[in-house]
């Protein structure tokens, strides 16, 4: 069986690492990637305003991978339609698909998150105000536009509202039902945000 490309993407706090790292746990044959581990392996104090180096050493690792018939689960923010079609076309070039999960709650309860996390996690100056959220808010770009246009018929597309704990499945390529199915069990059992 073909193991693909998941992306784990959303706004702050709203349940990314905690459903990357059920499905790094429960998927033996995907690699695990955290786009802000790469970032703290390399030294960085904060977020860089250009993400370049960062994502062409996810995009070369991911091949990589994907070459070898491992799948890759990545974490990160994902926040616009030019990286994410990046990726897909990565997984397109090495015959995979590509699943993108969307993780989601309410603003509200993704503030309340932040404001319980630690001071500092090495990386973010301030992971735990909310003033994050509303700066990365109004440069969301929504993942419907993704499928605006042809060329993404490889391509899922699920969220999970990690608030609710309900998974919705909008688009579903051909033959990777199965795998959904799989996530979506994966991400729904044992709750806990």
């Amino acid at each position: 069986m073909k193991n693909h490309l998941i992306i784990i993407a959303g706004l702050p706090a709203t349940g990314k690492q905690t459903a990357a790292i059920k499905l790094a746990k429960n998927l033996s044959e995907y690699v695990f990637i955290d786009q802000n581990e790469l970032r703290r392996e390399k030294g960085m104090r904060k977020m860089p305003q250009k993400q370049d180096n960062i994502n062409r050493q996810i995009d070369r690792l991911t091949a990589e991978y994907l070459k070898k018939n491992e799948g890759v689960i990545i974490l990160g923010g994902h926040r616009q339609v030019c990286r994410r079609n990046q990726l897909y076309g990565v997984a397109s070039c090495c015959g995979r698909n590509a699943i993108i999960l969307e993780c989601i709650c309410s603003e509200e309860e993704s503030k309340n998150r932040m404001r319980k996390r630690p001071l500092s996690d090495g990386l973010l100056s301030k992971p735990n105000d909310p003033r994050v959220y509303d700066r990365i808010f109004p440069l969301w770009e929504d993942i419907n536009n993704d499928f605006r246009f042809p060329g993404q018929d490889f391509v899922s597309f699920l969220t999970y509202n990690s608030e609710k704990n309900i998974v919705e499945k909008h688009k579903i390529t051909l033959g990777m039902g199965k795998l959904i199915n799989k996530i979506e069990k994966i991400i729904l059992r044992n709750y806990s945000i």
